[in-house]
């Protein structure tokens, strides 16, 4: 009986991630149901058959493309900045101040089927680090998190 209330669970899980859409918790629940067929094979078919036929239903709720992402974009954008700065970046605090013109640069030359939205910051510590500081700048940040880590390891 317990199984049958796991799997009932497990099937309305499946129900939430795809109503909401969100391809993280789409892949996360494609991994953990990955990892649970390795220790319970006994509802192999099942299982493979409600993620199988889960693709086509999420695909139509949200789409698959990678570049209508808005997160893509904003990242994008960001090394398209860099691009033309690389050594000591934009400066601090101001990718928001450039990033609709370089977004409209950006969008001359490639194809986007997500929203345009503004944003304050990439979404990527990384890229932004890079973008705003320059590789100097992006050096001297991964210096520092190397040396902490090394000293945190000893």
């Amino acid at each position: 009986m317990s199984r049958f209330v796991y799997l009932f669970v497990y099937i309305v899980i499946w129900c939430g991630i795809l109503a909401t859409g969100n391809r993280t918790c789409f892949l996360i629940g494609v991994f953990i149901s990955a990892l649970w067929l390795l220790f319970n094979r006994k509802y192999l078919i099942l299982l493979l058959l409600l993620v199988l036929l889960s693709f086509p239903i999420y695909k139509k709720l949200k789409g698959l493309n990678i570049l209508g992402s808005d997160r893509v974009l904003f990242s994008l954008t960001a090394l398209e900045m860099w691009k033309e700065k690389p050594f000591l970046g934009v400066g601090l605090g101001n990718f928001k101040l450039h990033y609709l013109e370089y977004r409209d640069k950006l969008l001359k030359r490639i194809k986007y089927n997500g929203y345009l939205e503004k944003t304050n910051n990439v979404h990527n510590e990384y890229v932004q680090v890079l973008t705003e500081t320059g590789i100097l700048g992006f050096l001297s940040v991964c210096g520092i998190m190397f040396i902490y880590f090394k000293e945190v390891l000893r």
